[in-house]
Formats: C-alpha cells, sequence, structure tokens
C-alpha cells in the first residue's frame, strides 16, 4: 500500500469515504497537550490437533541445571518425543543498566547516533537508543521474543513516520524518566503531544496505513500505563476501525509487521473482554487465522519454538473469547446448553495445560533461584520446577495466562450457576503469586516481565484469602508493579480500598511508603492521571466503568463457607477495576453474610489521590500537568474513538 497517497482511485471510493468519516470523529476527540515547542473458521467447540513435545539434541545453555529427561507420554494423548537440530534462541536477559548519556549530548560523541537518526534532535536520538537497548517485548505484554523487531524494523518504520516516532520516543522517555532522581512529568508527555498532533494531521491529509495503526497501538500502551482506561478503550476502538480497513482475517498473518499487529491488538481485545464480561470488538475468525496460522508452521518444522509458543498463545485468547461469548449469552439460552458448552470450554482449557507439560516444560530449563523460604514468605518461590529460563521463558507467561484462565472460567461457573465459589480458585491464585514472587526474586527475569505479569497479579489480589499476611503481601507487589511504570487506575485502587476495609490505600498501597518504594516521579504521575479522570467525569467525556462495557463480571469472596453466589456474597470484578458502585461480601454478627456498599448506595462522587502534602507534585508542576491534561483528553466522540 503506497504510504501517502494523495489521491484515491474511483474504484477504492468506499474506503476514502471511511477514511473520511474516520478522520472527521476522530478530529473531534484525540486533542494534542498545550503547544510545546520543539516538544480458517472453526466450530467454537472444534478440537485442534495435538502438538507433539519439543526436544532438542542440544541443551540450553547456562540456566541448565540437570540434563534434560524426555518425560513419559503415558496418558498424554499418544504424543511423541521429537529431538531436532539447534532452536532459535528467544534468549531473554535481564538487560543491563548501560551508561548512556544524557540526552543533552550530541549524538557523534555518544557513538549511538544510526542512519536515518540524524535528522533528529540529540534528545530524539538518546531515546530512540533508549528503546532499541532496553526496551524488551515483555514492556508490550507480547509472548514471544518481538525483540528483533521492535528494535528494528519497528524503529526504521518509525524514523518514517514521526507520529509514529514521537509515540515510540514517549514511551521510552515514559520509562526512562522513572529513572531518573529529578524526573519530570513533561519529560515524556511532550512526546505524546508531538505524535497526537502529527497523527491528527496525518487522518487529515493522508491515507491509514500500518505505521498509523502502529502509532494508535502505541499511544495505547501508553495510556495503558498512565493508567487512563477511559482513552485506552478509545484507542482500541480506533485501532479496530483502522485494522479491518487494512486486513481481512485471509491476509493478516501474511507479513512480520501484520502478524504483530494482530497480536498486540488482540491483547487489548482480550483484556477489556474479560473485565467487562462481554465479547471483544474483533470476531473469531481474526482469532482462529491466527492459530491457523501457526499450527501449519509447526506442522511444516515441529521444532519451530515460536511457532509452538504462540499456537499456545492464540488458543488462549480463543479461549477468553469462547468464555466471553459464552456467559454473555448465558441468560439466553436453555440451561443445558450452557452447561454443555461450559463442559467443552472446561476440557479445552484443561487439555491445554495437560499439553504444556508435555510438550514445552522440560526440566532442563529449569533455573534454580538461590535462597531459603523463611517464615516471612507467604508461599515459597524457590520450589525447584516453578519457572523457565532462557528460550523457555514465554512457557512462565503462558502458564500465568492459564491459571488466569482457568480461574475466570470457574468462578463463571459458579456464577452462573449459583453455586459456592470453587476452592480451586484461591489454589489457582496461590500459583500465580507464587510465579509473580519467583519472577520478582530471580535476578535473571528479564527486564519487563514484571510489568507483563501484572494482571494475573491482580487477578489473584481478589481470590486471596483476607488475612492480615496475604493482604501485606499484595499491597507489597502492588507497590513494586507501580514502581516500575505501571500505574493502577484511581478506582480500582478505591475498590481495592474497600475489599481490604482499608481507606489509606487510596492514598498508598503500604502505609508510610518510602521515598524507595513510592519515588516523587509516581506520586506525580498518579496526581496527572488522578486530575485527568476527575475531569474526564466533570466534563461528561465517560469513565473508566463506561470504558470496559458496564458488564457483569464479577469475583467474589472464595471462602465456601462464608459467601456463594446465590446468596449475593459478591462483589462485581469489573467495577473492582473500573470503577462504580461495589457490593462486598462480609460475615454479620450472627455469621450471616450482608452485602455492604453494592449498588443501591449512593456515594458522592469524590477525587482519589495524594491528599497528604508530602506526597503530591510540586505546584509548579501541578499547574504545568494541569494545563496539560486539559488539552490532551480524547473525547468520546473522536473520529474513530466512539464517535459517529
Amino acid at each position: 500500500m503506497p504510504s501517502d497517497p494523495s489521491e484515491v482511485d474511483e474504484d477504492e471510493e468506499d474506503t476514502a469515504e471511511l477514511d473520511e468519516d474516520y478522520e472527521e470523529d476522530y478530529g473531534q476527540a484525540l486533542r494534542p497537550i498545550d503547544p510545546l515547542e520543539d516538544q480458517i473458521q472453526t466450530s467454537m467447540f472444534q478440537f485442534r490437533p495435538s502438538l507433539q513435545p519439543l526436544r532438542t539434541t542440544s541443551g540450553p545453555p547456562s540456566l541448565v541445571q540437570s540434563q534434560s529427561r524426555t518425560p513419559s507420554t503415558e496418558g498424554s494423548f499418544g504424543l511423541t518425543a521429537v529431538s531436532g537440530s539447534h532452536l532459535r534462541s528467544l534468549g531473554p536477559k535481564r538487560w543491563s543498566v548501560i551508561d548512556l548519556p544524557e540526552p543533552g549530548r550530541r549524538a557523534e560523541s555518544a557513538g549511538w547516533g544510526k542512519s536515518g537518526w540524524s535528522k533528529y534532535s540529540p534528545e530524539v536520538q538518546f531515546y530512540l537508543h533508549y528503546h532499541e537497548t532496553h526496551m524488551t517485548h515483555h514492556y508490550y505484554s507480547l509472548k514471544t521474543n518481538c525483540d528483533t523487531f521492535l528494535k528494528t524494523t519497528f524503529l526504521d518504520i518509525a524514523v518514517t513516520n514521526e507520529a509514529l516516532l514521537f509515540a515510540v520516543v514517549g514511551f521510552a522517555a515514559y520509562h526512562h524518566t522513572l529513572t531518573k532522581p529529578d524526573g519530570q512529568i513533561h519529560d515524556f508527555l511532550k512526546f505524546y503531544n508531538k505524535s497526537v498532533s502529527l497523527l491528527l494531521e496525518s487522518l487529515r491529509t493522508k491515507r491509514n496505513s500500518e505505521a498509523t495503526l502502529l502509532t494508535i497501538l502505541q499511544l495505547a500502551t501508553t495510556e495503558e500505563y498512565l493508567g487512563h482506561w477511559v482513552n485506552l478503550r478509545n484507542h482500541q476502538d480506533a485501532a479496530h476501525k483502522i485494522l479491518t480497513q487494512l486486513y481481512t482475517p485471509e491476509t493478516i498473518m501474511n507479513t512480520e509487521i501484520s502478524r504483530l499487529i494482530l497480536a498486540w491488538y488482540a491483547r487489548f481485545d482480550v483484556f477489556t473482554g474479560l473485565l467487562s464480561g462481554h465479547q471483544g470488538t474483533l470476531s473469531r475468525v481474526w482469532f482462529e487465522a491466527s492459530l491457523q496460522h501457526y499450527l501449519r508452521r509447526v506442522a511444516i518444522d515441529p521444532i519451530d519454538l515460536i511457532a509452538r509458543i504462540e499456537c499456545m498463545s492464540s488458543e488462549i485468547r480463543l479461549f477468553a473469547l469462547d468464555l466471553a461469548e459464552l456467559i454473555d449469552k448465558a441468560p439466553h439460552v436453555a440451561p443445558q446448553t450452557f452447561l454443555h458448552e461450559n463442559a467443552m470450554l472446561a476440557h479445552r482449557i484443561a487439555r491445554w495445560g495437560a499439553e504444556l507439560d508435555v510438550t514445552l516444560r522440560d526440566e532442563a530449563w529449569f533455573v534454580h533461584i538461590p535462597g531459603v523460604r523463611t517464615e516471612n514468605d507467604v508461599l515459597d518461590p524457590f520450589e525447584p520446577g516453578l519457572l523457565m529460563g532462557g528460550e523457555r521463558w514465554p512457557v512462565n507467561t503462558l502458564l500465568n495466562d492459564w491459571y488466569a484462565i482457568d480461574s475466570m472460567q470457574r468462578f463463571q461457573t459458579a456464577k452462573v450457576m449459583g453455586k459456592e465459589a470453587p476452592p480451586e480458585l484461591r489454589t489457582l491464585a496461590f500459583k500465580m503469586c507464587q510465579m509473580f514472587e519467583a519472577i520478582d526474586r530471580w535476578e535473571g527475569s528479564p527486564k519487563g516481565s514484571l510489568v507483563a505479569s501484572q494482571a494475573s497479579l491482580s487477578l489473584s489480589c481478589l481470590f486471596l484469602p483476607r488475612e492480615k499476611h496475604w493482604d501485606d503481601w499484595a499491597r507489597r507487589k502492588l507497590v513494586i508493579v507501580e514502581r516500575n511504570g505501571y500505574i493502577y487506575p484511581p478506582p480500582f485502587r478505591a475498590n481495592m480500598a474497600q475489599l481490604w476495609s482499608d481507606p489509606s490505600v487510596l492514598h498508598s498501597w503500604t502505609p508510610n511508603p518510602s521515598l524507595a518504594e513510592v519515588p516523587p516521579i509516581i506520586r506525580a504521575i498518579r496526581t496527572f492521571v488522578e486530575e485527568r479522570l476527575l475531569d474526564d467525569d466533570n466534563t461528561g467525556s465517560g469513565s473508566s466503568e463506561d470504558a470496559l462495557g458496564g458488564g457483569q463480571m464479577i469475583a467474589f469472596n472464595v471462602d465456601p463457607h462464608s459467601a456463594t453466589v446465590a446468596d449475593g456474597g459478591l462483589y462485581p470484578l469489573q467495577e473492582a477495576f473500573a470503577g462504580g458502585e461495589m457490593a462486598v461480601a462480609t460475615t454479620g454478627p450472627a455469621g450471616q453474610s450482608e452485602v455492604v456498599g453494592g449498588p443501591g448506595k449512593k456515594r458522592k462522587k469524590k477525587k482519589y489521590g495524594w491528599n497528604d502534602p508530602e506526597s503530591v507534585a510540586r505546584e509548579s508542576d501541578l499547574r504545568d500537568m494541569k494545563s496539560i491534561f486539559s488539552a490532551m483528553r480524547i473525547e468520546p466522540s473522536a473520529p474513530g474513538y466512539g464517535g459517529g
């Protein structure tokens, strides 16, 4: 497709009309910051052929603790072992902190200027280099090692499209700002502003392209990190329009770029779909196209590790899609129909887990985490066989995804059937927490892997026992996630405060946090986001609850002796993440369940934030932030952002 067609052929008139409608809507919704100078369709229940276990003749690198032992395949769907030549290594490593020159130094003297970068300022070149050397695919929640793409092709596209360039530079600047004791919000927001301005101009004068779509996905990723889920959903809607304009299910898997775009977009689609309890915006055939593509690759090359991992990741996305569809239609189908389809889905999920263990979990790749569990450890992160390293690192992420989707399927089954919360939910929560703790403890964990695990951590917090040592553990881990740049939305914090019966959580995950736990830049970012969300509420621009569809997905106290779905011992999971009123199961004086809070209770809209003087940003910073967020707000009526 031409990168900059200024005229439209007559036989493309319909597409041009779509572009014009999109641009008109977009211009109403997306506004830049105040000017800163220089600144193959299958049945839902059809099973695919089992994958054969993957074994290699060459052992893994220094992570090998013992020789690989091919497990018995007895009872494992008749799979047989496969051995083959050397695999391409995914090779995730903990990126060392490189002594990078500060942005003001000239690129030539710094030695990191590249062809195509020289026309940009040293500051822009600095952040391009920072993205190239520090930003791994884990920061984008992508399963396999796309670093080759993110550090080469992605940046090559960016230097030919300035809207994308400044979106990428802004994301890199955001993460670099977190490492600076004196980091300021405007250090990265000025690049976001420039990206938005250039994107709007591009939509008015050029045809949408892959670079346009990549720009919107990058901006959506930044908004997710900032905790503004309203804008995240708006970006997702815009990306959906352009994705379906540029591709079809038959063409989406044809190139490296389009495959990455689908994986990137699908992650947002599944994420919001699970939280809202409704189907995502992309139809099932797109997800099936991904699965069938990787199944064909595995059939051609059984030792293609990336294809195997992407194949199983594609299935997880289908599970999530099918679960959302099943729950959405549950009130409208016969109970027998729901039970049958739900049992089929549960079987697919269980079969996936058994197959993963046979095909990808090889003890030769298990890592050793030095240490011994103490009485202060609520779980054991040193358990042998917990984490896999080297090229098998993505298996850890797949396991976390499996635990999460298994939890949601079990939970939704109990909800629809009005039964007690199954105790397996707590067991699965323990597994997700143990995995997170192990990732946090192991010094070989790839950079960005903690943020990539934040979704399973957030979910597990909802199913943990309501005991002080577990609450304290969860709070400490949520602090770590935010310190790594992933800011939880204020409504999530507010509802966790209600869940834990501790209003102090509104201001801090832990009592009296140190500067090391919550540095000033994190506090300033949170204040900024809270102001943006408050402004959205006051102007009617939308809420986090609206962004997630107002769905009915819920979670609840999993103690079968204290609450059931039938007796009202529950609270809305969608609301826990997105705001709104929350019903929390408690035990009354007579040992009976009560509902505190619930939808019927009117609560005055309030601003959640750092209310103590020591925790807010300097007044000058706040004045700057107020002028910035008021101009960068994305309106729901914007082109492609929910507008007509």
